[in-house]
């Protein structure tokens, strides 16, 4: 049984999805508008080109649609990665020629320009979207005032930029605004994180080393009390809970040990990661193997510090849980996505049912913030493999 969390349209395939839809509803609006348009276009005689020459370019626009789609697709959405300026300059290219074949200036085809530049204007830098506007200034002068007609075209096509530009302008606004929103709702997610751990933590240490010191410091005083009367049982008392005391203080560190984050330093995160799984094996005496891709990319640092919560949450919860006798943890990255995989072959458990733990679900929220996933597979008797994927390229 395995349990998948992320942040609902966040990377892959929905992202990819919306990056797009756009662009393919505005295609299908003009697939049904088309015939309508040409057959005004030819009444009023400003059918350059024949009908068919227009439905070639519908179809290298449905191409060119089905490839950025594709792009969206393969690196987890449109705000993940560029995808360069090719599509950008095959949209402006292909909305030109369709003024110049439906009727240049009087042409309705350059209102598409308002979808190619509000698009990208919400993902792109402000000096591209400048490039994006200027391009789409140039082609659209030269389909709309060529052949030259007389001044009055120079207004309409002056005022018809003016608006796009206006329309890139808002659209870049919305998009500051909007990533503005994303971080202030990131910062209060990690607070909440944050705070979660913490009281996880108050917990463990309430509910382990708290009820263990309480229980040493009565048994404690009860041995003092017996000192003169039964000294046997005082110094049994005393041995055991010396004992106690022992492992209590091995809880401790090994709590502080899971909480300290890794010493990256100069080695990187790979070397950092191996070191810190030879500790833990030392530790716990657990038999742990690290399999790292030689072509591995270094982390960026919240991707880093989420993955380290990953890795130390799983192993917690394998030593404490499932009592393995060995760990793989595995890393590697494919196509801007990097996978950390800790699979155990201790107990196992019910996955769908502990996936509401405090635990857990603090590391899905991790992931989810980065736009990743996470995934947990168990069954009872079959170990536990726990599995997280962020993007590394943004």
């Amino acid at each position: 049984m395995s349990v998948n969390e992320g942040l609902p349209g966040a990377g892959g395939p929905r992202q990819g999805w919306n990056s797009g839809k756009y662009l393919w509803i505005t295609l299908a609006v003009i697939a049904a508008y088309l015939p309508l348009a040409l057959a005004d276009a030819a009444a009023a005689g400003r059918l350059r080109w024949g009908a068919g020459v227009v439905y070639v370019l519908l179809g290298a626009a449905v191409v060119s649609a089905g490839l950025r789609t594709l792009s969206a697709f393969r690196s987890g959405g449109h705000n993940s990665r560029r995808r360069g300026w090719a599509f950008d300059v095959v949209d402006a290219c292909l909305i030109s020629v369709g003024v110049a074949a439906t009727g240049g200036v009087q042409s309705e085809i350059w209102l598409f320009y308002f979808v190619v530049v509000a698009s990208e204007a919400l993902f792109e830098s402000r000096a591209g979207v400048a490039l994006l506007v200027g391009m789409a200034a140039a082609g659209y002068s030269v389909a709309a005032l060529v052949p030259w007609r007389g001044p009055a075209d120079v207004g309409v096509v002056v005022v018809r930029l003016a608006v796009i530009a206006l329309v890139a302008h808002f659209a870049r606004q919305i998009s500051v605004l909007r990533e503005r929103q994303d971080r202030e709702t990131a910062d209060l997610r990690e607070q909440m994180a944050s705070a979660e751990e913490r009281a996880h933590i108050a917990r463990e240490l309430h509910d382990g080393l708290g009820h263990a010191l309480t229980a040493c410091i009565l048994r404690l005083q009860l041995a003092a009390r017996l000192v003169e009367p039964c000294p046997g049982e005082a110094r049994a008392m005393v041995e055991e809970e010396t004992a106690g005391l022992r492992a209590a203080w091995s809880e401790c560190r090994d709590l502080a040990f899971h909480l300290r984050p890794l010493d990256v330093g100069a080695a990187g995160f790979v070397e950092a990661l191996r070191g810190y799984l030879g500790r833990f094996a030392d530790r716990t005496g657990v038999v742990v193997t690290l399999d790292a891709a030689p072509e591995t990319p270094e982390p960026p640092a919240a991707v880093r510090h989420a993955f380290e919560r990953v890795l130390q949450e799983a192993l917690t919860n394998a030593v404490r849980h499932g009592k393995p006798q060995a760990v793989a943890v595995s890393l590697g990255s494919d196509g801007g996505r990097l996978r950390l995989s800790v699979k155990d072959d201790g107990a196992g458990f019910d996955a769908s049912t502990a996936a509401t733990g405090v635990g857990l679900a603090s590391m899905r929220e991790r992931m989810a913030r980065l736009g990743g996933t996470l995934e947990v597979t168990s069954a009872p008797g079959m170990g536990a493999d726990v599995v997280a994927v962020a993007l590394v390229e943004r």
